[in-house]
């Protein structure tokens, strides 16, 4: 089986993403408990054309106002213009 890292590469970089912001700590208990089947962090991408998914979609769950991936790029440049 290949690993979540593998089956998922931009869900992967996004929680890298969030690990630099929140701390790793926060982060990876947040997995954790997806782990366990509570709905703590959900994630789905398209790879290949197929849909993989990971942990437990809540109930009632808004979508971000803009993609996870324009914001980090939008960020990236506003720090490339920072030095």
């Amino acid at each position: 089986m290949a690993s979540l890292r593998d089956s998922m590469p931009a869900t992967a970089q996004a929680i890298d993403e969030l690990r630099e912001v929140f701390g790793a700590e926060l982060v990876n208990a947040q997995i954790r408990q997806a782990l366990k089947g509570r709905p703590a962090i959900y994630a789905e991408e398209m790879v290949n054309g197929k849909l993989v998914t990971f942990g437990v979609k809540p109930q009632a769950m808004k979508e971000f106002p803009a993609s996870f991936l324009e914001c980090k790029a939008a960020n990236a440049e506003t720090k490339k213009g920072r030095k």
